[in-house]
């Protein structure tokens, strides 16, 4: 059996390009503020910025997760009043097209 296209050469490629963009990127960096700042401060600017990529990375599934939350919960809680609002307005006679209007089953 023989895979049509091999995924994984791809990620290898891109991953690898990741790496050395961000080791020609931490290279200048360090060559940069070693020339303005001195040695002591371009050091510890380059070990810092991995350090806050990876907790920028960290963080971000953590405020995914908050975000994702609140919208749930405000929509759980919008769905009945809304449903409430419907047949209140629709009338008792009505109540079967206001539930099919909002896609539940008459009560």
């Amino acid at each position: 059996m023989e895979l049509p296209t091999d995924g994984a050469a791809v990620v290898r490629e891109r991953l690898s390009l990741v790496v050395v963009s961000g080791l020609q990127g931490l290279v200048l960096d360090v060559a940069v503020l070693w020339l303005f700042f001195g040695l002591r401060f371009s050091f510890w600017v380059a070990m810092g910025l991995p350090v806050s990529f990876m907790g920028g990375v960290a963080v971000m599934g953590l405020v995914e997760a908050f975000g994702i939350l609140p919208h749930h919960l405000i929509h759980s809680l919008e769905t009945p009043r809304k449903n409430r609002r419907v047949r209140a307005r629709a009338g008792r006679r009505w109540t079967s097209p206001a539930s099919a209007w909002s896609g539940r089953w008459p009560v």
